[in-house]
């Protein structure tokens, strides 16, 4: 387990950080939170259970929030969006399968859990409001800009983090994120035989958009996630970005190019403190 405590503007977080050792020694197979949707779902998977409420209560968390971030949607939820309550112990957390939702504002001392294998955590804050939310490579690029069709208003979750955060307020957001998938492990071949199609759309529409965040060497692609975060927040005249944090500070964390095993996953845990 890694802990850390992060501020972002003048908001305050503290994160745990649960590799795939650490799960086998809850005696949990996988962190994955997909068999974990409603209460009855606790009784058929009661390590996991266990362990997440041991570790809520750890952190001092009561309420807790895991928005469907599979889809990469970009979307953010609001509290009352993930209406199905699941209590663990001391602890309730929140969920809603049907409602895809990559973040959720956060209350002080609330929690955002997330199941992950290389996708970064985006946190957010501004005047009284904090958003936590998973920034896999589909939430930060719509599928469907790429492919020249767009399915959402905005292409990349930061920009739907800050419509929400300007509501409220303008001069002071910050941003940072966390956790990212190191860029030279993230791979995007061009000859992928089931993928390249895709890959040198996707390659095309990154350099023409935030140009760094694509590396090229002997060959090969890859896409750098924190630069594209960095790129997206200060196109929107976000001054406080940053991101920090790779996973290549963590080689026992998940990834999904760690050639591991596809069902590896690691256990973020979001506590906003202030």
């Amino acid at each position: 387990m890694h802990t850390l405590n992060v501020s972002v503007g003048k908001a305050r977080a503290d994160i745990a950080i649960f590799d795939p050792e650490d799960a086998r020694r809850y005696g949990v197979e996988t962190w994955s939170l997909k068999s974990l949707q409603r209460q009855a779902d606790t009784l058929d998977n009661a390590l996991l259970a266990d362990a997440l409420s041991h570790n809520l209560y750890w952190l001092g968390i009561y309420k807790a929030f895991a928005p469907n971030v599979v889809s990469g949607s970009g979307c953010i939820a609001v509290p009352s969006d993930l209406e199905h309550r699941i209590c663990l112990g001391r602890a309730v957390l929140n969920r809603k399968q049907e409602f895809p939702a990559d973040g959720v504002f956060l209350e002080r001392n609330q929690g955002f859990v997330m199941s992950s294998a290389g996708c970064p955590v985006i946190l957010a804050s501004a005047g009284g409001d904090f958003i936590a939310a998973h920034a896999g490579r589909d939430s930060l690029i719509d599928r469907g800009a790429v492919e020249g069709r767009p399915a959402r208003k905005h292409v990349s979750v930061v920009g739907v983090i800050l419509e929400k955060l300007r509501r409220n307020a303008s001069s002071d957001i910050a941003m940072t994120m966390l956790l990212s998938i190191p860029a030279r492990k993230f791979e995007h071949s061009a000859d992928h035989p089931q993928h390249g199609v895709y890959n040198r759309k996707l390659a095309t529409f990154v350099e023409r958009h935030w140009p760094d965040s694509i590396l090229r060497e002997e060959g090969r692609t890859f896409l750098d996630l924190q630069q594209m975060f960095l790129e997206q927040a200060r196109q929107a005249g976000i001054r406080h970005a940053r991101a920090t944090h790779s996973l290549d500070m963590y080689p026992n964390l998940a990834h999904t190019r760690d050639g591991k095993g596809a069902d590896r996953r690691n256990l973020v845990i979001v506590k906003r403190d202030a």
